[in-house]
């Protein structure tokens, strides 16, 4: 009789998070989202799409969605959303859009995201914990970078500014 032991095979990391990475952006056309329009990202990006056309540029890259959780007053948490393209030149913003030549966070957490759509929120989380773990103040922004989609599944880099903490040691 033998006797076998389970050990788990080594998987490919859904996650992979690493510290003091640097977003940069050129050429940035900004769209923010109002709460009423959270259910039409789709149709703001092609609309995006039309203006830089018509603008006689190009888009650069993959389309990058900006968000903010911030307290108010009485405590409750509000979210604002914007939609960020690159584009092959610089572009003068009509409403609702607006413009900046260069975007640059440095000091960021960065997560690879590699799973279905639907995990996303843990991508967030992971990030989420490392902050804590490792004495990290996030400040309630994040840049979601979506590289590639097939079916159900995203890859997507997730860039979060930081402070760091001073900890104090319990003893």
């Amino acid at each position: 009789m033998s006797i076998q032991i389970w050990e788990p095979q080594p998987k490919k990391e859904k996650v992979k998070v690493s510290i003091n990475r640097t977003l940069k952006l050129n050429n940035v056309l900004i769209r923010e989202i109002s709460p009423k329009e959270l259910n039409n990202e789709n149709q703001i990006f092609n609309q995006m799409c039309v203006f830089i056309q018509n603008k006689g540029a190009t888009t650069v890259g993959p389309v990058i969605t900006y968000s903010r959780a911030e307290r108010d007053a009485d405590g409750f948490t509000k979210t604002s959303k914007s939609i960020m393209i690159q584009v092959s030149q610089e572009i003068e913003p009509d409403d609702p859009y607006q413009y900046e030549d260069s975007i640059r966070v440095g000091g960021c957490l960065y997560a690879r995201f590699s799973e279905k759509l639907e995990n996303l929120p843990y991508a967030y989380d992971k990030l989420g914990v490392y902050a804590f773990e490792n004495d990290l103040r996030l400040n309630g922004v994040s840049y979601t970078i979506s590289l590639n989609s097939f079916g159900t599944k995203l890859i997507a880099d997730i860039f979060m500014p930081f402070e760091r903490l001073v900890s104090e040691r319990l003893v």
